[in-house]
């Protein structure tokens, strides 16, 4: 897809679409995955990576706007791309581990603008010397 270039939704975009715009507040389509990693870990190579690919993963950078018919996917062009990758250090709590699950928790209940995007959020979260969760 073009960025720019303006296509249909496909049945399942529109029915998302749909319920988004009779409940824009509700988080009811957010999905999340969290890999747990132990070992060493070199951050900032990792957050190189994770950033490249999610830049490269075109379906995560497509907005629903409207179009003359209805609504449209479009590609965000790469310039309007921005996000965060927070790189959270949760060791000095007194259970990381539950931090890190409270704040994928807390993310997950926001609600997504699916015209402005970003369609994801994702964080390194540190939970031990050795141990770190890639949320996504």
């Amino acid at each position: 897809m073009n960025g720019g270039a303006r296509l249909s939704l496909t049945g399942a975009q529109a029915g998302i679409w749909l319920a988004q715009q009779l409940a824009p507040e509700h988080p009811v389509y957010n999905t999340a995955d969290a890999v747990e990693l132990s070992g060493p870990v070199d951050e900032a190579l990792l957050a190189t990576h994770i950033r490249g690919v999610l830049n490269d993963a075109e379906a995560l950078h497509v907005r629903i706007v409207e179009g003359r018919g209805g609504p449209e996917q479009v590609l965000a062009p790469r310039s309007s791309r921005a996000w965060d990758l927070p790189v959270l250090d949760l060791r000095d709590g007194a259970d990381p581990a539950a931090a890190a699950q409270a704040y994928m928790e807390a993310d997950l209940a926001q609600p997504v603008d699916l015209a402005a995007g970003p369609l994801f959020a994702t964080a390194l979260l540190r939970t031990g010397d050795r141990t770190w969760t890639w949320y996504l």
